[in-house]
Formats: structure tokens, C-alpha cells, sequence
């Protein structure tokens, strides 16, 4: 009888891993997406807003490295059992964001960034958050060159037309917001008459040609001015500010609100090793996110970011993110990238009754984290995703090293590990206590060393594996 019951229990435990998808091999997949060399998958996300009309969407950012100009004509994508029953296409829309006009059209110079969205109306299969979706992404283009008169009457519809396709592997995540940058959306629906402005006559005064690299004004200002940024390093005295090139930039006072409520700073990708010294001055929102690193290799140093959405979002790699403090927004820092330094930071007190909270979220690879500290970040009103001081995301997140860092008293859990795939992340000499939900949470092969502190009542818990 004793061996009868284990059976039964044994046979049980493998129904219900089974019945949450533990054997199903696409779950753990790392995260792909490919377009084409010349228009890629820069970064990518398939989300879910259960209060959205539209509740499930696709949102991606590439660029254009194809070395000419292109006209963006359409976007769609095609699942299946994803929103409908069956395999569905649901039409999007891709335009381009110009780095020297700071302007948004369906017209884009090589180098420029893409944004393209394709919602999907259907309700009648969602996936559950976590979940894998696999499915084929469609992009259309006219290439303005292959137009003989476009330089000439700046419209090239009479270009030649291209279709390229690609295939995404991820998995449902809550919709979250992607750092544009400033100024931004919501995103217009492109036209396939835009036209693009005609290249400057030989008798023109000299301009900058389109190029893969934004170039600054041809009539520069001899000093910095509220509604500039300077380019190759100097004194940043207003949001919003698109850097360019690399040199030490630094605060010249506090940063107020930026008024289309988007992103104070961004670092775009012609800006390797630049340095930005915040010298402790404050940057404030409301708005989407505080900082964006497209570069790598930069240095961000002794900011206190208040009130947005997320404070700190790399997508370069080898940032270095010390001494600065995230307070009153919804996530302190977020790692979207490899190779990352993070020290000395206070990422405290994000979220709010309604506003999922977090301190710290690792979505790359052999970052190092170290003598940070991540206190009282709310997760809202019967969220799961947040109030979590450290949450490593991304089914690719491995080999992060996290030492002596504190997560204390935010309201879910302390550490948060949550896919089986993230493996060889290290916690050596972390303090996790007064989490209510877990110290230590892990559905992972990571090594939770055995000096890490955790709670009395609380413990280093699991759900697989022993933390």
C-alpha cells in the first residue's frame, strides 16, 4: 500500500509539470529572432495587456543597414493559435525615427532606427506569460535608389519592391514599454506616398548627405543651450538629449521634466566609451525612461533618477552603471545586454499601489553585479511581475555573477530567477530579508552560494532546484 501511494504521488508530480509545461522542449529555446543581416532584430518583445483592446502585440526595433535609402511600406506577422484559432496574419505598420531631424516617417536614411507594431485583435487563445511563441515576421520595403528620378523629385515609388521574412522564438511577457528614443510615439501608420526630401542640388549650401553615421548641425552654436545637447562630450544642461559621439558629458544642474513626458537621455550607438557624470544631480520625470544606452563600452555615473518608468536601459554592452540611485519609478535599472558592470547603485521605493515595482532586472549575459542595494520596490495591486529587488529575465540570462548586493523588504520577493534555461549565475555574500514571498526564488541550475543571508522564516526556498 505505502509503495502504491508513492506511485500515485510520483505519477501526480509528473502530471502536473506536465500540465504546466516543464516537458515541453520549445520552452526552452533561447530567445531568437532573425530578419536579415541589413535589417535586424535589434530588440524585440511579444506582450500581453489583459486591460488592452488589443491585448496581445509585437513590438520591434531595428535599423536600417542596408546602405541606401528605403521607403517602409508594411509590416505584419503570421502565428498560429496565438489571438485565433488556426495560422492568422495580422498587419502592422514600420516607420523610421531620423537621428539628425528628429522626426518620424516611413522614409529612412541608412543607419536610422525602425519601429514596427503589429497588434492582435483575437482573444480566444492566449498563451500563458512564460509560455513559447514561435512565429514568422514580414517586413516591405521600396528601395529609393533603384528609382531614377528620386533625387530628383525626393519620391521613390517608383522603386523597386522587397519583401523579406524571418521567423521569432520567445516567450510571452507582460507588455512593457521599448525605449524609443525622444521624441516618440505612438506610432503613425506609414504612407506608401511619403517622400522623402530630394538630395541638395550641387549648387547647395553644403548639408550632410543621408549616412550611416548622424552627423550634428552644419551650424553649430558656440555654447550649450537648454534646447541643445552638445556632441563629443560637455555640459548637458536640458532634457530631452540625443548624444552623439564619444567624450565626457556631465550635468550642468538638475534636469527637469522632459516636456513629451518620453526619455530625458539617450546615448545612441555612435557614442562607444562616452562618459556621462551626473555629479549627483537629479533627473526627473514622469516619463518612460530616464537614460537609454545604445553604445557600448559607456560610463554612467552619479545620477539620482526619479519618476520614470524605467531609470537605466542598456542595450550597449560593457556599460559600467555606478554610484547612482532609481527611486519613485517603475523599474531602478534594466539590463538588456552582456558584459555590464553594476556597482554601487540604489534602485528603492519603485512601484506603487497600481505600478509592478523592481529594482533590478538582467535580461543579458556575464554581467557583474555587485554592492548594490534594492529595498521596498511594490509590486501593485495583485501584481505577480513585480515588487522583486533583483529579477533575472530572459531565457538567455546566464553566467551573471551577483556579489554582496542587498534586496530588502520589497513586497514580493527578494531574488528571482524564473526560467529553467538561465544557468551558471552565481550569489555569493548577497543579503535577502523580509521579503514576503521568498528571499532566494529559483526555478533555475544557478549556484546560490551557501554564505548568502536570507530570512529566518523565510529561507532560501525553490521550486526545482536547492538554492
Amino acid at each position: 500500500m505505502t509503495y502504491g501511494w508513492a506511485i500515485v504521488l510520483i505519477l501526480a508530480a509528473i502530471a502536473a509539470l506536465y500540465y504546466f509545461g516543464f516537458f515541453e522542449s520549445t520552452r526552452y529555446v533561447p530567445r531568437s529572432c532573425t530578419l536579415q543581416p541589413a535589417l535586424p532584430c535589434d530588440t524585440y518583445v511579444m506582450g500581453y495587456n489583459a486591460s488592452a483592446t488589443e491585448p496581445l502585440s509585437f513590438k520591434m526595433l531595428s535599423h536600417n543597414g542596408l546602405g541606401s535609402d528605403i521607403n517602409l511600406t508594411g509590416f505584419s506577422i503570421s502565428v498560429e493559435n496565438i489571438g485565433g484559432v488556426g495560422t492568422n496574419t495580422y498587419q502592422g505598420a514600420c516607420s523610421s525615427y531620423d537621428n539628425t531631424t528628429q522626426t518620424i516617417s516611413s522614409l529612412t536614411h541608412p543607419g536610422n532606427l525602425i519601429i514596427c507594431d503589429a497588434d492582435i485583435p483575437d482573444t480566444d487563445r492566449i498563451p500563458r506569460i512564460g509560455d513559447p511563441v514561435r512565429f514568422t515576421i514580414t517586413m516591405y520595403y521600396v528601395n529609393c535608389e533603384t528609382d531614377p528620378n528620386y533625387h530628383t523629385t525626393g519620391s521613390c515609388l517608383g522603386g523597386t519592391a522587397h519583401t523579406v521574412q524571418g521567423s521569432v522564438n520567445t516567450q510571452l511577457e507582460y507588455e512593457h514599454e521599448m525605449p524609443y528614443p525622444t521624441p516618440c510615439c505612438p506610432l503613425p501608420t506609414p504612407s506608401p506616398t511619403a517622400s522623402p526630401s530630394p538630395s541638395p542640388s550641387p549648387t547647395a549650401s553644403p548639408s550632410p548627405s543621408p549616412s550611416p553615421s548622424p552627423s550634428p548641425s552644419p551650424s553649430p552654436s558656440p555654447s550649450v543651450t537648454p534646447s541643445s545637447c552638445p556632441t563629443g562630450g560637455g555640459t548637458i544642461l536640458a532634457c530631452p538629449c540625443t548624444i552623439h559621439g564619444a567624450g565626457t558629458y556631465t550635468l550642468g544642474d538638475d534636469l527637469n521634466p522632459n516636456p513629451d513626458g518620453f526619455t530625458c537621455l539617450v546615448v545612441q550607438s555612435d557614442s562607444d566609451n562616452a562618459v556621462i557624470n551626473c555629479d549627483g544631480h537629479n533627473i526627473t520625470g514622469p516619463g518612460d525612461f530616464g537614460v537609454v544606452v545604445y553604445a557600448n563600452g559607456v560610463t554612467l555615473e552619479g545620477c539620482n533618477i526619479h519618476q520614470y518608468g524605467k531609470g537605466i536601459v542598456t542595450y550597449g554592452n560593457n556599460t559600467i552603471i555606478t554610484n547612482n540611485r532609481m527611486t519613485e519609478g517603475d523599474i531602478g535599472i534594466d539590463l538588456e545586454s552582456n558584459g555590464n558592470r553594476v556597482t554601487g547603485n540604489n534602485a528603492s521605493h519603485n512601484g506603487y499601489p497600481l505600478v509592478a515595482g523592481t529594482g533590478l532586472i538582467v535580461g543579458g549575459s556575464n554581467n557583474v553585479i555587485e554592492n548594490n542595494y534594492f529595498d521596498s520596490n511594490w509590486g501593485g495591486t495583485g501584481s505577480y511581475e513585480g515588487g522583486i529587488g533583483i529579477d533575472i529575465e530572459g531565457s538567455s540570462a546566464s553566467g551573471n555573477n551577483f556579489t554582496n548586493n542587498e534586496a530588502i523588504g520589497n513586497n514580493y520577493w527578494g531574488v528571482y530567477l524564473g526560467y529553467l534555461t538561465h544557468t551558471d549565475n552565481r550569489f555569493t555574500g548577497n543579503t535577502a530579508t523580509g521579503n514576503p514571498h521568498g528571499d532566494f526564488k529559483c526555478n533555475s541550475a544557478s549556484a546560490i552560494d551557501g554564505d548568502n543571508i536570507c530570512s529566518d522564516d523565510q529561507g532560501c526556498s525553490s521550486w526545482l532546484h536547492s538554492c
